[in-house]
Formats: structure tokens, C-alpha cells, sequence
């Protein structure tokens, strides 16, 4: 009897668990008020969430973001990456701490990002949003899984096989 009781309870547990994971990796929304960044965004999360190492040495690497900041949004604060990467590039874009951008942002995350760059004057079109954009786009390039060669798909052939 406990041990029927204890399999239900672990198949409930994991059952549970898989659409609670889905839905965090699917609910993420920037909400910049620009279509096209927000796809990025989205699409820069999605690949971070798999890759986060990645997403972590792009960003110190590209954006001069401190290692041990990245870690404690991403891990403890559980920080979507998109949101992460977007504060860190903003910050870049401002030239400013990416942590003073994280810390401003925090208050105001239900608002979106849409709210937040106007303060600062990153406007759609404005030259400073447009590098912002291209940013994002690069990053997620990036971080997008690279497609398999049709030369390393097929095995080379035995000794005795034609060519």
C-alpha cells in the first residue's frame, strides 16, 4: 500500500512538473512595444534557457557584464535571460553599470521594457535603439542552435562500400 501511494505520488510530482517547466520557457514577454524585438527577445530566451553558460561568456565577453551579476540574476533572482540580456544591453548602449540598470528595472518589470527605454530616450528609430535592436538580433544569432552539415550527417563509408 505506501509503496502504491508513493509511485502516485512521484508520477503526480512529475507530471506537474513538466507543464510548470513548459510554461516558464513560454511565458516569457519583453513587452518593448516593437514586434520584431520582442521575437528576438523571446528567441534569445528560448536559446539561453538551453545555453545559459553560452548566453553568460557572450555577455561578459560583448557587454563587459560581471560573471558573478549574470549568475545571481540567472540562478537565485530567476531572472528570465531575455530580460537579463536586454538590462545588461541597455546598459551597454548607455554606458552605464549593468547592475544600476538591473536594480532600476526591477520595480518596474510588470511594466515592460516598453515603458522603461523611453526614460532614457531609446526611441523607436533614435540611433541608440537601432544599435539596441541590432544587438539583440546579433545575440540571438548567436545563441540559435547551429544547423548540422549534410557532410557530418552521413557516415563515411566502410572499405568495402563504393563511394
Amino acid at each position: 500500500m505506501k509503496i502504491r501511494t508513493s509511485f502516485l505520488l512521484a508520477a503526480l510530482a512529475a507530471a506537474c512538473a513538466f507543464p510548470l517547466a513548459a510554461k516558464v520557457a513560454t511565458n516569457y514577454l519583453p513587452r518593448t512595444g516593437d514586434a520584431a524585438l520582442d521575437a528576438d527577445l523571446v528567441a534569445l530566451d528560448e536559446a539561453a534557457r538551453a545555453r545559459h553558460d553560452a548566453l553568460i561568456d557572450a555577455m561578459v565577453s560583448e557587454l563587459g557584464s560581471p560573471r558573478y551579476l549574470l549568475r545571481d540574476y540567472l540562478g537565485p533572482k530567476r531572472w528570465a535571460p531575455g530580460d537579463v540580456y536586454c538590462a545588461c544591453a541597455i546598459a551597454y548602449q548607455l554606458q552605464r553599470p549593468c547592475a544600476e540598470i538591473l536594480r532600476e528595472y526591477e520595480p518596474h518589470r510588470s511594466e515592460g521594457w516598453r515603458a522603461f527605454v523611453r526614460r532614457y530616450a531609446l526611441l523607436p528609430g533614435s540611433a541608440g535603439y537601432v544599435a539596441l535592436t541590432q544587438r539583440i538580433g546579433q545575440a540571438k544569432a548567436n545563441l540559435a542552435p547551429k544547423p548540422e552539415t549534410a557532410g557530418d550527417a552521413t557516415p563515411a563509408p566502410g572499405k568495402d562500400e563504393k563511394r
